[in-house]
């Protein structure tokens, strides 16, 4: 009788998102209400959305970093005009996300960033056209497993 060999496996060969070292560029979420199909104007709005996908290549995923679909808003042709690349007008937005407020007048409590601790590198990212405006597509990686800003909440694993 014939033994059977393990089947090997290729790596995904995907294009990882390295940590840059750049810059914090002004930029703000693109506010979404919470079914797309909604239309009236009333509707509450936040600012991104818990993703229920399995993320594994996200270390700790579900139980101390969770996956948030946004869009950022920017003007990002421009910003390539200068020189900047992708990756660099991604990261830079994600690190001026990052950046809490600052403190009121006689606060002593440092403040905490409003969409909790983004990592720098997204899972992906993509350049999209939505409501009329050139926006950047984002899956972003949080340490908050609920946020107000966020709808939904993320996945206990």
């Amino acid at each position: 009788m014939a033994r059977l060999k393990k089947r090997k496996t290729t790596k995904s060969k995907e294009k990882k998102v390295e940590d840059l070292d750049v810059e914090p560029i002004t930029c703000e979420l693109l506010g979404i209400k919470e079914w797309s199909y909604s239309s009236a104007s009333t509707d509450p709005v936040r600012y991104g959305r818990y993703h229920c996908s399995t993320f594994s290549e996200v270390h700790l995923w579900g139980s101390k970093r969770w996956v948030v679909g946004t869009y950022i808003v920017v003007d990002f042709e421009s910003l390539q005009d200068e020189g900047l690349s992708d990756d660099e007008i991604v990261q830079g937005c994600i690190k001026f996300l990052n950046t809490p407020p600052p403190r009121r007048k006689f606060q002593r409590k440092v403040r905490k960033p409003v969409y909790g601790n983004l990592n720098q590198a997204p899972v992906s990212y993509s350049f999209v056209e939505k409501n009329g405006q050139r926006v950047i597509s984002t899956l972003i990686v949080t340490d908050k497993r609920k946020n107000k800003k966020f709808w939904g909440e993320g996945i206990k694993v």
